[in-house]
């Protein structure tokens, strides 16, 4: 991506992406964003002054704004992982319900990030929790070793790993105080693992299956993480159980 003008064309890629996806939902009837994942070429690099993921959440947040959609409410569960080379990459899921946004009380909302992570905040929830017949599905976003809003157990990917897995357990308790008529599980979740560092592998598989008391249903890929000291990153989902 090159720079155009004081806008770099990630951030114009982004906000375009992001303006198109609300158009075709308002045209569509389908208005609530409900999962979204995005791929960031090189999310670390800088470029034009201004780190990589942080000129994608410019864009980002420009789009909600201009769309005329809340940068506090109603967003929607989020990941965004870095890509070694390609094209900005956004897949979602919408629905016609909007969604109930699970925030997690262990961390500062990603939408309310002082401006020292970027001049524009992340425009996305922690957690999404969709009711459609006959449940409700949990979308986990993007999960890391985040406490408050700072990075914690630095250059320890077993600690950061075993803090992730907190963080989540602590969003299916949310989960599970939200619902009144279904009941979610740590252990029940579907997983999608990302590590920067492939060699680590082994290690993080060992400490979520550790953490979790059982091997769970998951996949590891390689991917950069949106800071640069965090080694790894875990989304899930899963539908309820009834009560």
């Amino acid at each position: 991506f090159e720079a155009r003008g004081d806008v770099s064309a990630l951030e114009q890629a982004s906000r375009a992406a992001y303006e198109r996806v609300f158009a075709v939902l308002a045209e569509l009837g389908y208005p609530a964003l409900v999962r979204c994942w995005n791929y960031i070429p090189q999310i670390n690099q800088t470029h034009a002054g201004m780190e990589r993921y942080r000129a994608f959440n410019v864009g980002r947040q420009e789009a909600f704004i201009a769309s005329g959609r809340s940068c506090h409410e109603h967003l929607p569960a989020a990941s965004a992982l870095g890509t070694a080379d390609g094209d900005f990459l956004l897949y979602f899921l919408a629905a016609r319900t909007q969604p109930v946004s699970i925030e997690n009380p262990r961390q500062l909302s990603a939408f309310r990030y002082p401006e020292q992570y970027g001049p524009r905040s992340p425009s996305f929830a922690r957690a999404s929790l969709l009711s459609l017949p006959p449940g409700e599905t949990l979308f986990v976003s993007g999960t890391a070793s985040i406490v408050g809003h700072e990075s914690v157990h630095l250059e320890d990917v077993v600690a950061q790993t075993l803090e992730t897995m907190v963080n989540i357990d602590t969003l299916v308790t949310e989960a599970n105080r939200v619902s009144a008529q279904h009941r979610f599980s740590s252990a029940a979740l579907d997983y999608k693992v990302f590590i920067r560092d492939p060699a680590d592998q082994p290690a993080v598989a060992e400490a979520v299956a550790r953490h979790l008391g059982a091997v769970p249903h998951a996949f590891y890929v390689q991917a950069d993480v949106c800071r640069r000291e965090l080694l790894v990153e875990i989304e899930a989902v899963g539908r309820g159980v009834a009560r």
